[in-house]
């Protein structure tokens, strides 16, 4: 069953949360239209950093 990380030291519990069938499976691929483009060639303009120093 799972675990609670915050329930053990450290905030870390070894465990598998996909369950194995799903090892395979991939998560997102881009279309190649619109500005999915950039994000598959990883060109994308960079976020502006919301914490101000």
């Amino acid at each position: 069953g799972y675990e609670y990380p915050h329930d053990f030291e450290g905030h870390h519990v070894e465990q598998q949360y996909r369950p194995e069938r799903f090892d395979d499976a991939g998560y997102y691929e881009p279309s190649g239209q619109g500005e999915q483009v950039e994000v598959e060639r990883g060109t994308g303009a960079p976020m502006e950093d919301p914490i101000e120093d």
